[in-house]
C-alpha cells in the first residue's frame, strides 16, 4: 500500500508565480522537506497547480488545487464512512446513525469545492460533527 503525507493541506495562490502551492503546514508531517511561507502560511508543499500569469486565477485552476488540498480529507472521510457502514445495522439507520458520516463527507466535499476551510478555530483539527463544538456545528451547519 502506498502513503501520503499525512495532515491537512492547504492550497496558497501565488499570483506572481502563477502557481497554488498544496502542501501541508505540520512540520513533522513535513519529514524535512522544504518549508516555505507564502501569504502567511509556512507549508512543506506537495503539489502545484499552475494558471495564467497575474491577476485572478481561473476557476477550474482554482478548483484543482482546492481538490488536491482536501485529498488528505477525502480520504479520511470515504475510510471512516466505509468503516462506520460496515458496523452498521438497519436499526442505526433508523435513528440517523449515519448523520456523523454525512456530516464528515459533506464537510470534506465542501473543503473540495473550496466553500469550507479545513479546521476549526477552536481546535485547530478538521471539523469535526461528534464534538460539541459551535465552530465545528455553525461550519457543518446546512452542508449538504
Amino acid at each position: 500500500m502506498t502513503t501520503h503525507t499525512p495532515g491537512l493541506w492547504h492550497a496558497v495562490h501565488r499570483p506572481d508565480l502563477a502557481v497554488f502551492y498544496i502542501g501541508t503546514d505540520d512540520e513533522k508531517a513535513a519529514h524535512n522537506r522544504l518549508r516555505m511561507t507564502e501569504a502567511g502560511t509556512t507549508l512543506s508543499p506537495v503539489a502545484t497547480v499552475h494558471t495564467k500569469a497575474g491577476g485572478d486565477p481561473d476557476p477550474e485552476d482554482q478548483g484543482n488545487a482546492y481538490l488536491i488540498a482536501a485529498a488528505p480529507l477525502l480520504l479520511s472521510a470515504c475510510r471512516d464512512a466505509l468503516a462506520t457502514l460496515d458496523e452498521m445495522t438497519t436499526a442505526d439507520f433508523q435513528v440517523g446513525g449515519d448523520r456523523r458520516i454525512r456530516a464528515a463527507l459533506a464537510s470534506a466535499v465542501a473543503q473540495a469545492e473550496g466553500r469550507l476551510s479545513a479546521t476549526c478555530t477552536e481546535h485547530g483539527t478538521p471539523f469535526d460533527p461528534a464534538r460539541d463544538c459551535p465552530d465545528c456545528v455553525a461550519a457543518l451547519k446546512g452542508i449538504k
